[in-house]
């Protein structure tokens, strides 16, 4: 165990090194992924999340991000007693002004557009008993804008952590599938690992 850790210690402390050496030759494009949480239908769901930057200059960066989640399969009963879920994935473009608070702090404004596709599908057991073109029960496609803040610690030239909350606005949408006959506006937060490529 002590020489597992030792290990994964000295391969940490090796990127850690390299990516100091690669200051001067960082590239604009950085990878980021994690998890998070929003609203999908008045529930509470968690998200995975991930996002690519390109950086225009020190003050402007350009994106795209997405996400999918999903909500609980006890969350919804059809007339039979039978259970379905709703299953959403997010995509989008933004702008996001940052300025530098501290040596290592960032604190950015995101703005963005996009689009939501959700949809309610019967949960595994009761797929088992329905052809594969009766397990979908509805699909919607919502238009979404954006505004969020982001907060990223620079763990070294190549390595952060950003911190991303906000609200995403879209219009109500109406389903006879939904708890609430409609999806409409949802805050989110998530916590994503990033990578200067």
């Amino acid at each position: 165990m002590k020489k597992n850790l030792f290990t994964i210690f000295l391969i940490l402390c090796t990127v850690f090194l390299y990516s100091e050496n690669q200051e001067s030759q960082r590239s604009p494009w950085t990878v980021y992924i994690g998890t998070g949480a929003t609203i999908l239908d008045s529930e509470p769901v968690m998200t995975i999340d991930g996002k690519i930057i390109y950086s225009i200059s020190n003050f402007l960066n350009f994106g795209f991000e997405a996400n999918v989640f999903h909500t609980l399969e006890r969350s919804y009963k059809d007339s039979l007693d039978r259970k379905y879920q709703a299953e959403a994935a997010t995509s989008g473009i933004f702008i996001q002004p940052h300025w530098q608070l501290a040596n290592k702090w960032n604190l950015g404004l995101k703005v963005g557009t996009g689009s939501q596709f959700v949809q309610f599908r019967y949960s595994g057991k009761q797929r088992d008993d329905l052809v594969w073109t009766e397990e979908i029960l509805d699909k919607l496609l919502i238009e979404t804008f954006t505004l969020g803040l982001t907060a990223e610690y620079k763990l070294c030239p190549l390595h952060s952590l950003m911190l991303d909350i906000g609200y995403r606005s879209m219009p109500d949408t109406k389903s006879m599938f939904t708890s609430n006959e409609s999806i409409g506006a949802e805050f989110y937060g998530t916590l994503q690992y990033g990578m200067r490529l």
